[in-house]
């Protein structure tokens, strides 16, 4: 007796096998980006771009959105058919019957149909894989049967076919979701793993100089208890070769911010005695306390002045570091604050911090809603990082001058304002 062949989904190949590949490919992937664009693209943009192309996006079945087609009239082979009595079963036996299709929409990668999950029935659903230009496929299942069968039963096949495509479609995206969760570890493996190998072979750092050096004796403080699809390519390589920029690394931009939020902290707490300090004041204390921590190389003071608002710390005419100081005047003067700190002229690895003090505005909570709005709302926007507390944020965003120099933005709040008695 011959047999129609049957559309089998989640039958083709193994899915964990398959996962297994692309993680164990992913290595290669960061080995095979050019040893100039690797070393100019910001690290997190590297493992962001990586994720992403790496990324898997589960099926989604859409059963609200079913259609069905108007019946048409078809030839039915009943030669399987035990009920009927047909003298050679070996060969087709048509009769007149009806044919219909449905189509259930789905999203996802249209590969996962035809992978088998570790999870799995005796039975497998069918159909046919239909892609569609929107990112919307289609499955189509085609049901026939003789003209004198019961038509309910189309019914009873559709409905059998549907549960057991939605259990292949939750089994393959458990493991879909475990791998995706994987990536970000597995990336940043990889990533550290090629950066370390090119520094031992070409003795290259990630930033050259600016060493920060606690003074004996300092103070330190225990951090504030806090709770806590296509990506854009990577930047070109550079024309003249990767070249190493001077810059602080992370473990010292965050135990200066540890030391500007201890500052602010402590400005709240006797807000009469600060808030009659105007932007370049307040400044000078905070710089006072960053440098009564750290010590330059050749010189007493690792943090300068410059402007009437603004700390840093620079090298050739660069900044590595930035904080400005400001006082709330609303969010327009927030903003041109943003584009001040932005528009300096940067190394590639370039730390900053805005501090904002408020002294004029009984409702500090309220100022506190327009952050974050309007910092996503910066045309040089690229990510939030975190939210550390209600009153401090840090933000990725992009360098006025050039695109490919990414500046980490810490923005701290705090209140000074005290009523007048």
């Amino acid at each position: 007796m011959r047999r129609r062949e049957r559309n089998y989904l989640f039958a083709d190949f193994d899915l964990s096998d398959s996962l297994r590949a692309k993680q164990a490919g992913i290595q290669e992937q960061v080995d095979s980006i050019p040893k100039d664009q690797f070393l100019n693209s910001p690290y997190d943009d590297v493992i962001e771009y990586l994720v992403s192309q790496n990324t898997i996006e589960p099926l989604i079945i859409y059963e609200d959105r079913i259609t069905a087609s108007e019946p048409s009239e078809c030839k039915v082979d009943v030669s399987g058919d035990p009920l009927r009595i047909i003298r050679d079963t070996s060969q087709p036996f048509y009769i007149p019957g009806h044919e219909i299709s449905v189509e259930i929409p789905f999203s996802g990668d249209h590969n996962l149909l035809r992978a088998k999950t570790s999870t799995w029935s005796s039975v497998f659903p069918t159909g046919e894989i239909r892609q569609g230009r929107d990112g919307i496929g289609k499955i189509v299942m085609t049901f026939r049967q003789p003209y004198d069968a019961d038509p309910s039963q189309i019914k009873t096949n559709l409905d059998r076919n549907l549960k057991i495509i939605k259990e292949y479609v939750g089994w393959s995206k458990s493991q879909v979701d475990a791998y995706n969760q994987s990536l970000q570890g597995l990336v940043k493996r990889a990533v550290d793993f090629r950066r370390e190998k090119l520094k031992k072979q070409n003795s290259i750092t990630d930033i050259l100089g600016i060493p920060l050096k606690p003074k004996s004796g300092s103070p330190s403080f225990d951090p504030i208890k806090v709770n806590k699809k296509i990506t854009k390519p990577l930047p070109p390589p550079p024309k003249e070769g990767y070249k190493a920029e001077p810059g602080i690394t992370d473990t010292d931009y965050d135990n200066i911010l540890k030391l500007i939020r201890h500052s602010g902290i402590s400005f709240e707490k006797t807000p009469k005695t600060f808030r009659i300090h105007n932007e370049e004041e307040l400044r000078d204390i905070i710089l006072s306390q960053l440098n009564a921590i750290y010590e330059g190389e050749a010189k007493g003071e690792t943090f300068n002045k410059s402007g009437k608002t603004d700390i840093l710390i620079s090298d050739e005419g660069r900044s590595a570091f930035i904080a400005e100081c400001k006082i709330w005047r609303g969010q327009k003067s927030f903003s041109e604050a943003i584009d001040q700190l932005l528009s300096y002229l940067t190394w590639r690895d370039c730390k900053t911090s805005l501090i904002v003090f408020n002294k004029n505005n009984k409702n500090f909570s309220q100022i506190l809603e327009l952050v974050d709005s309007t910092v996503v709302a910066h045309p040089n926007f690229i990510s939030k990082v975190e939210q550390k507390d209600a009153n401090e944020w840090l933000y990725k965003m992009r360098a006025i001058d050039d695109e490919t120099r990414v500046i980490k933005m810490s923005v701290m709040f705090f209140n000074l304002y005290c009523p007048e008695k």
